[in-house]
């Protein structure tokens, strides 16, 4: 309170002064100087509360010996050296704490990076013997197997070479050449297929055909020297009666020869067709049979 009754006084004393300055020169003009007495009435009343407030709550002694302020300083130096030193030691502490922290986080991880090692080197010990042992086995199935193929090539071979000689000394006996003259199955001679078709349980064979001379003629296809042998689904097929086997010949068109054959079809899958000629190699068609 003592303070805002010194501020209040001050202020309206000021206020009071510039009010009397007014009234004065308003007189000196003599006009009217009623407001000016105004204002400096009120604002000397307002300054009489500021003092009273001043001396009726004055202000709290602030003097202090020399001694005194001398000892409150020293303690204040001796509590801020204090302060200071436990601060500095409390970093100490805290950064040898930190240290000491990652001092063993740092062992920690060295020691679990030697046991990850020591194990990725025991799991690719394993592996590599592992491999090794697969190695050697697929090696000794390889073999096994390559043993076994050779075997049953050989016992193939064996049974083609009997089959074949089996099937030159069947056709050597069955074809007579001394009536229709020589026919060559390869060379200049041009055997086209057409279709293969199921024509009253029999199968009719179309060819486009072309004699060595490019002309077509009515020589017997059967007494040429060659063959023929039908398979479904790499079986042969068995023939009904063999004495029926290529009887129906006929050239149409000048072209093309069809042959009927009694064959004991298996189902309506595509023929394979192998002609077999005395000499030289054999002649494979597929047809796909239509009814």
């Amino acid at each position: 309170m003592f303070t805002f009754g010194a501020i209040l006084a001050t202020f309206f004393l000021i206020i009071f002064g510039v009010s009397l300055i007014w009234g004065l020169i308003q007189l000196m003009r003599k006009k009217n100087i009623r407001k000016p007495l105004l204002f400096s009435g009120i604002s000397f009343a307002i300054a009489i509360i500021g003092i009273v407030l001043v001396f009726t709550f004055p202000a709290p002694t602030t003097t202090q010996t020399t001694a005194e302020k001398t000892e409150s300083k020293a303690i204040k130096d001796d509590t801020k050296i204090k302060e200071d030193a436990d601060k500095k030691e409390q970093a100490r502490l805290e950064k040898d704490a930190e240290k000491e922290k990652q001092d063993a986080e740092i062992k920690k991880a060295q020691a679990l990076e030697v046991t990850k090692k020591i194990e990725e080197q025991k799991a690719k010990d394993e592996a590599l013997k592992k491999k090794k042992e697969a190695d050697e086995l697929a090696k000794k199935e390889a073999l096994a197997k390559q043993k076994e193929q050779e075997k049953l090539a050989l016992e193939q071979k064996e049974k083609q070479d009997k089959q074949k000689a089996s099937k030159k000394d069947e056709l050597k006996s069955k074809i007579d050449l001394s009536s229709y003259g020589d026919y060559q199955f390869s060379g200049s001679a041009n055997i086209k297929p057409l279709e293969a078709k199921i024509k009253t349980k029999k199968m009719a064979l179309s060819f486009e055909w072309r004699n060595d001379d490019g002309v077509a003629d009515k020589r017997s296809f059967n007494g040429s020297g060659v063959t023929v042998i039908a398979y479904q689904n790499n079986k042969e097929l068995k023939q009904l009666d063999e004495s029926t086997s290529g009887a129906s010949q006929s050239i149409k068109k000048n072209t093309t020869l069809e042959i009927d054959y009694d064959y004991n079809l298996i189902d309506s899958s595509p023929v394979m067709i192998k002609m077999l000629p005395l000499e030289g190699d054999a002649k494979e068609f597929t047809f796909k049979l239509t009814k």
